[in-house]
């Protein structure tokens, strides 16, 4: 099957049904089915017949999927260093609120 630009049966306009698949972060509209936008016409052609990848003959996207497994690991072995140094961070931030509540309440007595 080929798409078709105009209706091969009355020579009218056609539309193109597709679904729109996600792929890793992408899009991807698959063609599903053409038909003849003119009332009279019956004309349908469904691309769910096709035997090979060859007989549709219409650009589609293909997107690459990075392979995420090495990262993963590379994120799993410095989960417990980024872990400890924004301990140290939020150990910090509490040593200081505690602090300046603590200078608050003195200043207030005084």
């Amino acid at each position: 099957m080929k798409f078709a630009k105009k209706c091969p049966k009355c020579g009218g306009n056609v539309q193109t049904k597709s679904i729109k698949k996600s792929i890793g972060l992408g899009f991807v509209n698959i063609p599903v089915a053409q038909f003849c936008l003119n009332p009279t016409c019956d004309w349908y052609q469904d691309f769910s017949e096709a035997k090979k990848p060859q007989e549709l003959e219409e650009n589609v996207l293909q997107v690459k999927i990075p392979l995420s497994k090495d990262r993963m690991a590379e994120i799993k072995k410095m989960t417990p260093l980024i872990i400890k140094e924004n301990m140290m961070v939020v150990k910090g931030a509490i040593i200081v609120i505690v602090l300046s509540f603590l200078l608050i309440l003195i200043l207030r007595f005084i």
